[in-house]
């Protein structure tokens, strides 16, 4: 039983990679994906731009802007 007895440190342990990676490039990612699809939805959703194709168009950019925000870690160094 001794053995499967790790203090809680060992579970949340980063190396350095993985900070510089989920804390500086991660959220960099993140706000680079919501301005890009939210430029492409303000595009999109002008009058004349509507049709069936750009509706799915849309539809996709607020998938990958949700996408890319929920699941996606980031810590702070």
């Amino acid at each position: 039983m001794s053995n499967l007895t790790y203090h809680w440190s060992y579970f949340i342990r980063l190396t350095r990679l993985e900070l510089v990676v989920n804390g500086v490039f991660s959220p960099f990612v993140i706000v680079l994906t919501v301005i890009t699809n939210s430029l492409v939805c303000a595009v999109l959703l002008r009058r004349h731009m509507r049709s069936k194709t750009n509706n799915i168009l849309v539809a996709m950019a607020v998938a990958d802007t949700l996408t890319g925000t929920c699941p996606l870690p980031s810590y702070t160094p």
